[in-house]
């Protein structure tokens, strides 16, 4: 992930084409340009949470991908700043951030403050300048945000549940089980989890990966739900916990898909159908 590796990794790279890739990697260097340019990496603008974002609404893990939908669309491209965020944020919430305004916009490099290593304050983050630009984002652009990547309502009727996009790490997987606490997909639907060969190997030796499959999850290794041979989906209705996957499955599937935690679209696979608990930023 591209975004990930540049903005809470603090690695440097750019968007390649594949075969500039393939060239990159049999002569062992890259082009020195672009975000591998210090002064590239300047932050432009400020994005900072309005007064209406209270503090419990980061308790909330869908709070985290509805904030970076909303910020891919007001920054696009360009490389911007996000302060005011609390300073311990999950790996896993940083990961479905930076997947998600990535995917609304065509980020490369954003800066949060205090995590992004070389945006530990607002001065390094714009490199000893002054943001072009501020922009508070509220609980209404949330509540839009969530209004774009959510199209299913409650107890509707759910086909097929896709997580991990990106992969599932090992504490998602814990939160998974827990949230199924025993029971079983329902045999109506179908919980998909996608995964890396590494995190597969550990569920799998820790006996979880039998417990889950043993409940109706279906466990995949090294590939992506957006690649999946669509044709072969026979869905009607999806959900995911990803912002990318709700922005791209549109567009690959002609269907709207809905949107929650893991903990929600656990509960809607046992179901069968969408349960979604009530968030703060709609109160």
């Amino acid at each position: 992930m591209i975004t990930f590796v540049n903005s809470i990794l603090g690695a440097r790279t750019n968007r390649y084409a594949g075969p500039l890739e393939l060239l990159a990697g049999i002569a062992g260097r890259v082009p020195y340009f672009g975000l591998h340019v210090t002064e590239n990496r300047k932050a432009q603008g400020l994005i900072v949470p309005g007064d209406d974002i209270a503090p419990e609404m980061f308790a909330h893990d869908s709070f985290y991908t509805y904030y970076a939908y909303a910020f891919g669309e007001i920054v696009g491209d360009r490389v911007w700043a996000m302060d005011g965020f609390p300073p311990h944020i999950s790996v896993d919430n940083l990961k479905n951030m930076s997947a998600t305004l990535a995917s609304s916009g065509g980020i490369a490099l954003f800066h949060l403050v205090g995590i992004t290593p070389e945006a530990q304050t607002l001065e390094m983050a714009f490199q000893g300048e002054k943001p072009r630009e501020v922009v508070t984002l509220g609980c209404k652009d949330i509540r839009k945000a969530e209004a774009q990547l959510n199209h299913l309502g409650a107890n509707e009727k759910i086909d097929l549940i896709a997580l991990g996009c990106p992969h599932f790490s090992c504490a998602e997987f814990l939160k998974l089980e827990d949230a199924l606490k025993g029971r079983k997909v329902h045999g109506n639907c179908m919980l998909w989890v996608f995964t890396n060969r590494s995190t597969y190997s550990m569920i799998q030796d820790s006996g979880q990966l039998h417990r889950l499959s043993s409940q109706g999850v279906e466990i995949f290794v090294d590939g992506c739900p957006l690649q999946h041979p669509v044709e072969k989906w026979k869905t009607n209705t999806f959900m995911s916990n990803s912002g990318k996957f709700c922005t791209y499955c549109f567009g690959l599937t002609g269907k709207h898909p809905g949107l929650g935690t893991i903990a929600e679209c656990a509960e809607s696979a046992v179901a069968g159908k969408v349960w979604q608990e009530r968030k703060p930023w709609w109160k």
